[in-house]
């Protein structure tokens, strides 16, 4: 499994952790322990239901972090992980800091952003 390192933090302002973490493009989410959410100071927005499989419902408060790599920031939902979670870095945090996992070489790499058909005025 590839790993990258990222700090997380509370918005802009208090000190980031810096953590390598495994990237799981299985996962959507981010998802951290909930000791290192709350000394960042980050708090529950909402509860929300997930799938571990497709009988096993997992009930998590989710909250809002900060996302820095390689000078790329992004603010993405992460899920408080409680004991037995597995954390790891999802499709939707790889996609906001604008990364993918090369699936030859299984390491990340910058995503490629695909070409979104649009008209401008002079079309119509």
């Amino acid at each position: 499994m590839t790993h990258i390192r990222v700090s997380v933090a509370n918005g802009r302002k208090g000190d980031p952790w810096q953590l390598l973490i495994p990237v799981d493009a299985g996962s959507t989410f981010l998802i951290l322990p909930r000791r290192v959410l709350e000394s960042l100071g980050i708090e529950p927005v909402r509860r929300a239901t997930f799938f571990i499989d497709a009988r096993r419902p997992l009930d998590r408060e989710v909250g809002i972090a900060t996302v820095r790599y390689r000078g790329v920031l992004a603010g993405t939902e992460v899920i408080f992980g409680e004991a037995g979670d597995l954390c790891g870095l999802g499709l939707v945090p790889l996609k906001q800091l604008g990364l993918e996992v090369n699936p030859r070489s299984g390491r990340i790499r910058k995503a490629v952003p695909p070409l979104l058909p649009f008209r401008t005025t002079r079309d119509a």
